[in-house]
């Protein structure tokens, strides 16, 4: 998809729920994205759908590891209510398109 495409899917959108809608499947069909990008883009999507990082214990292996960044990243963005988060999201997804996406 181009950069332009992109960013008229989410301009058409007309909700807060809607742009977050278009925003989660442009970056699933999107160029790849690093790491860094990708876990604050996860904080976001986590904290918009199921609200503040609840810390679970558990076994300390490669997997659990992983899962560890990703939670830290989530634990990062604690108190941001749904639609703060979801419009982080979707302001996060139209930086990344406008720097990544090709013309």
């Amino acid at each position: 998809m181009k950069r332009e495409e992109a960013l008229k899917q989410l301009q058409t959108a007309s909700t807060v729920n809607e742009k977050f809608e278009v925003a989660y499947n442009i970056l699933k069909h999107s160029p790849p994205i690093s790491q860094d990008k990708m876990l604050l883009l996860y904080a976001y999507y986590k904290q918009a759908v199921f609200g503040d990082y609840r810390e679970i214990k558990s076994d300390n292996d490669f997997s659990n590891y992983i899962q560890t960044f990703k939670n830290n990243a989530w634990g990062q963005v604690r108190g941001l209510s749904s639609d703060k988060a979801k419009q982080e999201y979707i302001n996060y997804t139209i930086q990344l398109i406008k720097d990544e996406y090709p013309k």
